[in-house]
């Protein structure tokens, strides 16, 4: 009986593989990359991940096969970015950033995940934000390779109209992840509880843009419906505070 478990489990897991390619900052990493001065010295000096980032990075190694990060950042902060990772124990497979700063950074993002694609096999899921041009470039993708994308994320700092699942905070992203089968209950618990704890500066930063009504909460599983309520609560009460 043992033995057949352990064959679902691994079955399960293999059934839901694919590739995870994701932006780092204001996706990932608390930057403010709309703003020079402030992304500048983010960019150097801070490693401040969102609330839930590195809960659900850790909760995809379970099934993802990889995970690549395409950023517009300058190459020659590449040992900080790799620092990012490491200090915070999530393994990736490559960190690419842009070499020529002059380069148009939509050509540039569609043609390292097109190269990606182009090596890799598998499903793709993308995380990505609106403050430039995520959107724009994962919809471009999605042209190339329709069969191929199965999700795509854009966290919404600006708020602006784009193609794609909005989210505002983490746990929305684990929520539709754990139904799609691409992430275990335990890591949806442990994304919601770090919204629980972390400062809300972490969840949503005072430069984004902040939703005055979270619709995840309605959507939860069953045994984590109280925790949805009451930390969608702790958010809509700080942004309706924040919009006052």
């Amino acid at each position: 009986m043992k033995y057949l478990l352990f064959v679902l489990f691994f079955l399960s897991h293999q059934s839901h593989s694919y590739i995870l390619i994701s932006d780092l900052d204001d996706t990932l990493k608390i930057t403010n990359a709309k703003n020079f001065l402030p992304a500048s010295y983010n960019g150097v000096f801070t490693k401040k991940l969102f609330s839930g980032v590195r809960s659900y990075l850790l909760g995809t190694e379970l099934q993802r096969d990889k995970l690549f990060i395409v950023s517009a950042s300058p190459a020659i902060l590449y040992q900080k970015v790799q620092d990012l990772f490491l200090s915070n124990n999530i393994d990736f497979d490559q960190i690419i950033l842009r070499k020529n700063i002059k380069e148009d950074k939509f050509n540039y993002k569609v043609k390292a995940i097109e190269k990606i694609l182009q090596t890799e096999m598998g499903d793709v899921v993308f995380l990505g934000d609106d403050v430039d041009k995520d959107p724009e470039v994962f919809a471009e993708i999605y042209k190339r390779f329709p069969g191929r994308v199965k999700a795509i994320y854009i966290r919404t700092v600006r708020n602006r109209n784009f193609s794609g699942t909005p989210f505002a905070v983490m746990a929305e992203v684990a929520n539709l992840e754990f139904w799609q089968g691409r992430l275990d209950l335990v890591s949806l618990f442990q994304v919601l509880q770090d919204h629980r704890v972390d400062p809300l500066k972490k969840i949503i930063p005072k430069f984004a843009w902040c939703p005055s009504n979270l619709e995840w909460k309605t959507t939860c599983e069953s045994t984590l419906a109280s925790d949805c309520l009451e930390i969608s609560k702790r958010i809509e009460h700080h942004c309706q505070i924040k919009t006052r």
